[in-house]
């Protein structure tokens, strides 16, 4: 039976379904989330469901996998989940370790890997990451650094992106972190695709 409230639990998260994610929360239960950005509490079914719908609301979600276990009294709870927004993507990963009361989830204590850029490997040694129509005012430069982080050295990430400005701004920051553009392209379908060799 409990082993069912975190099932729904995790499911509703994928879904992005507040109501859902509350109906399987006790009436007091408290939030404590370590995230990227900082610490977050939420008290309560509606303000914790409403820290999620914050956390992924406007994405649209995939559970790419999910574990639940055991551990002193308590149940640890592990999800990623594949998000997706205007063509880009991103996974991430959230481990929860969760009390109840009665059927229902009365604690969660959080840690959240942050949202990590999807990186295709075509398995040649060149990578592949679509930023969709981000701009850097969105945050395309941080996303671009983060994509580029997990490329080996030597490695080639080719970055497609559908912002206007994208086809200048991209080259510029990545020239001005060290690394060798080794090309630029307007591919049929439109936006742009730059190549760029990690040097350090």
């Amino acid at each position: 039976m409990y082993r069912d409230v975190f099932d729904r639990f995790v499911q509703a998260v994928a879904r992005g379904d507040g109501a859902a994610i509350a109906a399987t929360l006790a009436p007091g239960v408290r939030l404590r989330a370590l995230v990227p950005p900082g610490l977050h509490d939420a008290d309560g079914p509606e303000a914790v469901a409403e820290r999620y719908l914050g956390w992924f609301g406007g994405y649209t979600s995939e559970l790419v996998a999910s574990s639940r276990e055991e551990m002193g009294g308590r149940t640890r709870l592990m999800y990623r989940l594949r998000l997706a927004r205007e063509r880009a993507a991103w996974e991430l990963e959230q481990h929860a370790f969760c009390d109840l009361d009665g059927e229902a989830i009365s604690r969660i204590d959080l840690v959240c890997s942050g949202f990590r850029p999807v990186v295709e490997h075509d398995g040649d040694g060149t990578y592949r990451y679509d930023a969709g129509t981000m701009s850097c005012n969105d945050g395309l430069d941080e996303e671009f650094k983060r994509a580029l982080g997990t490329v080996p050295v030597g490695g080639v990430l080719h970055v497609r992106a559908y912002d206007a400005s994208a086809k200048v701004e991209l080259p510029s920051f990545a020239r001005l972190l060290g690394h060798e553009v080794r090309s630029i392209e307007q591919p049929a379908g439109g936006g742009v695709l730059v190549a760029v060799e990690r040097r350090r």
